[in-house]
């Protein structure tokens, strides 16, 4: 089975303690799909099942050096600033802040995006306990579909108190 492998460059909020099922979305504060799609998912994810899986966010860069940064990040949790393109999307609805708190566990890393070879963001990855993969998938996807994959899992999950 596939490993995730896992770092924390630095943790911004919350801590990464790994349970039995593990929900990391991997971002960047310079991608407005991110924002629009993915990290609104994932305060869904963690208000559904934040008592029996961990969701947790994790800021990159693989681009846009100057903008996907540990401060812009640390700006995004503290008073929902943007930055860039994401700035930009936002403003056109007149929104400054990004008006969906986020809750869940934050760290900053760029080794974990290029460790894992990931496509792009977002990313996501479903990972066990012991780091082996047991979802993941690139971009964006209807919640339906990503709610069916974690109730799978949990439902396939052996000696797991999940549910």
């Amino acid at each position: 089975m596939t490993k995730f492998t896992l770092r924390t460059e630095r943790i911004l909020q919350g801590q990464f303690a790994l349970r039995p099922l593990n929900v990391a979305l991997i971002f960047q504060v310079n991608c407005p799909g991110c924002f629009i799609y993915a990290l609104p998912l994932a305060v869904k994810l963690h208000e559904k099942y934040g008592e029996h899986i961990n969701v947790f966010g994790i800021s990159t860069a693989f681009e846009d050096f100057d903008l996907n940064t540990v401060e812009n990040t640390q700006k995004l949790l503290d008073t929902g600033e943007m930055v860039g393109a994401t700035q930009a999307y936002f403003r056109t609805s007149e929104m400054e802040r990004y008006p969906a708190k986020l809750d869940f566990p934050v760290a900053f890393d760029t080794d974990t995006f290029y460790l894992n070879r990931l496509a792009g963001t977002p990313s996501w990855v479903v990972f066990d306990e012991e780091f082996n993969i047991l979802a993941n998938w690139f971009g964006h996807q209807p919640e339906a579909y990503v709610e069916s994959v974690i109730a799978t899992i949990i439902e396939n999950a052996q000696g797991c108190d999940v549910a």
